[in-house]
């Protein structure tokens, strides 16, 4: 039997949250729009539905499409932006700029991201499919930029709501906390600051805090004209609940209150058995074998860091590699390559 590996206490707190116990639940789950946040909210939501509520899985067109998710049970709601935030976005943007050293193409970027935020805020038919479904709980991701402003549908609908997500973030979880000892996400501080570091990182958790370039403000004026006004910080920090893909034992101490929970490595299931070209290769690799990925989004690599690698991997023998990108193998016998 599958052990489920979503922690009991969390699962206590959604299930106990509004509604009769004895009732199933209907619950909303609407993760940030790629695939590998997806599988995050679809592992939180099986463990839903293996208690007996009712779960929708809200996710782009391109997302589902791909059809890697484990949506059995589900009910999936479909909505289309301009752009894809994987392809268009992340990938085009992010991922090119920093393998290619170039600087990151900032106004382009958000552009990008707020046309995306707005596709989907403003997408009346998206609304009505989740009006009808009569939630009561929404489950929304608290990224910097498009899905933190999710909040503003739970919000119109009048629905208790949940928040992922893989930051600290003290001032969404309105946790006490100072900005002199907690270390600023992205920075490279551990909780051993010096003064000069104190200092620094007292001006980047108040420049994260006033300067939000890709985030909506005022979203719920614009997108919840009908609804009292309510600023997007003061909304998000009303969550019943925080769910943050943390794992503690690797994180350095951190102030924390009672309904933030920690789910880190939920996206972690048991293995399958291997496809045969994959098992073939595996049968010959008799002392060991590396396996390379760089997450799910990346297939291409520029000629250059492709050709060091493959250089690299060649000098590994009797090691054979299994590496997940795009390109023919220059040895097939050592190193195997899939997209």
């Amino acid at each position: 039997m599958k052990r489920s590996l979503l922690p009991t206490s969390v699962i206590l707190c959604l299930v106990t949250l509004y509604a009769p116990s004895t009732a199933a639940k209907r619950i909303i789950f609407m993760p940030f729009p790629i695939t590998s946040t997806a599988y995050i909210h679809v592992e939180i939501a099986r463990a839903m539905l293996d208690r007996g509520h009712q779960v929708w899985l809200v996710v782009p067109d391109i997302v589902a499409q791909k059809k890697v998710l484990n949506i059995e049970g589900m009910t999936v709601i479909q909505y289309h932006t301009r752009y894809s935030v994987e392809d268009d976005i992340v990938s085009e943007f992010f991922l090119k700029s920093f393998l290619e050293y170039r600087s990151l193409p900032f106004a382009d970027a958000t552009e990008r991201i707020l046309a995306t935020t707005h596709d989907t805020l403003s997408n009346k038919e998206l609304f009505e499919e989740l009006k009808a479904v009569q939630a009561d709980l929404f489950v929304f991701d608290d990224q910097d930029c498009i899905s933190k402003m999710f909040v503003v549908f739970p919000y119109r609908l009048g629905v208790p709501f949940v928040g992922t997500d893989f930051q600290l973030q003290p001032f969404s979880r309105r946790v006490p906390f100072s900005p002199a000892t907690l270390p600023a996400f992205m920075t490279e501080t551990s909780h051993h600051l010096t003064l000069k570091e104190r200092v620094q990182n007292t001006l980047i958790h108040l420049l994260q805090l006033v300067y939000t370039p890709w985030q909506i403000p005022d979203a719920v004026a614009r997108y919840a004209p009908e609804m009292p006004y309510i600023s997007l910080d003061r909304l998000v920090a009303r969550a019943e609940l925080w769910l943050l893909q943390i794992d503690p034992i690797v994180q350095f101490p951190y102030p924390t209150v009672p309904n933030v929970k920690h789910i880190g490595c939920i996206p972690a299931s048991p293995a399958k058995p291997l496809d045969s070209k994959f098992q073939s290769f595996m049968d010959k690799a008799k002392d060991g074998a590396v396996v390379v990925t760089f997450g799910s989004m990346v297939k291409n690599l520029p000629q250059n860091i492709t050709d060091k690698l493959m250089t690299a991997f060649l000098k590994l023998r009797p090691l054979k590699v299994v590496v997940r990108i795009d390109v023919t193998s220059p040895d097939p016998e050592q190193i195997l390559t899939s997209s």
